[in-house]
C-alpha cells in the first residue's frame, strides 16, 4: 500500500491493484482485533505460513 496504490501478490501473481484516490477504505468493528494485518477466524481455525513484509520507500 502506498499513498497512491493498494495492491496485493499472492504466490507472485498479482491478486488486485486499486486507486485509491475517490475511495475510503474502512473496517468493520468486528474485524478491529485483527489490525493490523487482517488475519482473522470465525468459528473455526487457521494457519499462516509465509507471510513477507518489506518497508515500501
Amino acid at each position: 500500500m502506498t499513498a497512491a496504490r493498494v495492491e496485493a501478490w499472492i504466490d507472485g501473481e498479482r491478486a488486485f491493484d486499486l486507486e485509491r484516490a475517490g475511495h475510503r477504505f474502512t473496517i468493520w468493528w468486528q474485524q478491529e482485533p485483527g489490525r493490523p494485518l487482517g488475519i482473522t477466524t470465525y468459528r473455526t481455525r487457521a494457519a499462516v505460513r509465509g507471510i513477507e513484509l518489506r518497508r515500501l520507500p
